[in-house]
């Protein structure tokens, strides 16, 4: 059982869905930490489908850049990872919080920066089959991120 649905559950017996998140630490940072982190409402990061979608198009990127030129490539990379891991790190957040929001406009900023890629790698005569799931893959990362960030700028009512 992960760290996080083993403390969830010890918390929900004395509180209620709304107050258990306020009593887990959640001052862990990164990718890394986060698997790690207790996540108010995900028991692992696979359950995350932005972070799910994020790490799918981290994957396409190098599946895709073997041809490209190497500074193009590097950039990508580098876009696909921070996208991935800022999301993780989103999660270490409170639901409501000015952080995980932070966190979620850099994820999509990043997500974004590989889609221009992309594009650019197209527009250089890069374009084939890998280069077309890319780009789909990224633009559901955007979706997606940008449909979590939606989710964490008001309250649930509690009449809900």
């Amino acid at each position: 059982m992960p760290l996080a649905s083993g403390v969830a559950g010890a918390l929900s017996e004395c509180r209620t869905d709304r107050t258990s998140p306020l009593a887990i630490s959640l001052a862990c940072h990164g990718a890394l930490r986060a698997v790690h982190a207790a996540m108010a409402e995900f028991a692992s990061l696979e359950r995350c489908a932005a972070y799910v979608a994020a790490r799918a198009t981290r994957s396409a990127v190098q599946r895709a850049i073997a041809r490209w030129p190497e500074s193009l490539a590097d950039r990508t990379r580098r876009a696909a990872a921070c996208a991935m891991e800022t999301t993780a790190q989103a999660l270490t957040h409170d639901r409501l919080s000015v952080g995980r929001r932070r966190c979620l406009r850099d994820a999509i900023t990043a997500a974004v920066e590989v889609a221009a890629f992309v594009d650019l790698a197209r527009a250089m005569g890069f374009a084939n089959g890998d280069l077309d799931e890319l780009q789909r893959l990224a633009g559901r990362s955007i979706a997606l991120l940008a449909m979590f960030l939606h989710a964490t700028t008001s309250p649930i009512p509690d009449g809900a």
